[in-house]
């Protein structure tokens, strides 16, 4: 992982440069990989599912999504994917916003700009084949991944389809104005927090006092905002690192449960089968 900068409410992976600003990721959520734990990034976002069905979570809404579904993040938006019982096979495209901008044209000023820093959202944020301009918008994210990580010349296909994409989403009347500012961006910082403390001993009077909440509030409010409580989001975080450290280390199973931040190798085993459907070692056995 690569820090893009010292501000650490952003997720810690650089996705895009000058040269090519965009990131294309063939991607699997499935019993050996639970889900993209919540984060956010400064670029915006296309997921496209191939196969099967998972549950997406952006800011406080919950989408669940299935094949042929098209799900569209905008920057600076908390999101998460979720396993639903089967394998999901998806495509993802994260792209910067100079994707979108000349900076000075009409178009960018009245339509990408408010898109791009949030005065305006695109929602809702799943599209299903059921709704008005579906086929359009599928043709469209189609093409899209057809051209990401080909060549430079099909940047320039890629381009014109993204600004299509926006096109389509103002012409069939998916681009509103925005209400309120997403409540739970309040909560970002504890998250980071928690992401940086993950292997050490964290409790809710802890997260409680760094968000400057009452325990009872702090904990109402991360269920509603994040959609998990904050002791699942700990474990969850402590159990990807663990799955993580089995597929590419030769670390002892206590070892690896230490590092997470469990001192009881028995409750450690307990948490990852409840999360994952198998033991530690069974996982690495599989993998």
């Amino acid at each position: 992982m690569i820090f893009i900068n010292n501000n650490k409410n952003y997720e810690n992976k650089i996705h895009t440069t000058k040269e090519i600003p965009y990131s294309f990721y063939k991607c699997e959520i499935s019993e050996k990989f639970l889900s993209v734990s919540p984060h956010w990034h400064r670029e915006f976002e296309i997921n496209y599912v191939l196969e099967g069905r998972g549950i997406y979570r952006i800011n406080d809404k919950e989408y669940h999504a299935e094949e042929g579904d098209i799900i569209f993040i905008q920057p600076e938006n908390l999101h998460s994917i979720y396993f639903d019982g089967g394998i999901q096979v998806y495509n993802t495209l994260v792209f910067s916003p100079d994707m979108l901008s000349d900076g000075s044209s009409r178009a960018y000023n009245e339509y990408l700009r408010p898109i791009e820093v949030g005065e305006t959202e695109i929602t809702p944020c799943c599209f299903k084949k059921t709704m008005l301009g579906y086929d359009e918008i599928r043709e469209c994210v189609q093409s899209v991944f057809e051209n990401a990580d080909v060549c430079a010349l099909n940047d320039i296909i890629l381009k014109s389809q993204l600004l299509k994409l926006m096109y389509l989403f103002a012409r069939f009347g998916f681009v509103k104005k925005c209400a309120t500012i997403p409540s739970n961006r309040s909560l970002k910082p504890t998250m980071e927090y928690i992401k940086e403390r993950y292997n050490e001993e964290l409790t809710i009077k802890e997260l409680a006092a760094f968000s400057h909440l009452s325990e009872s509030y702090f904990m109402a409010q991360f269920k509603m905002q994040i959609g998990i409580s904050a002791i699942e989001y700990i474990n969850r975080l402590r159990i990807e690192k663990a799955q993580n450290m089995l597929r590419k280390t030769t670390m002892s199973v206590t070892d690896i449960a230490l590092s997470c931040g469990y001192k009881n190798i028995s409750n450690f085993n307990r948490i990852f089968k409840k999360i994952t459907g198998t033991t530690p070692l069974d996982f690495r056995k599989d993998i």
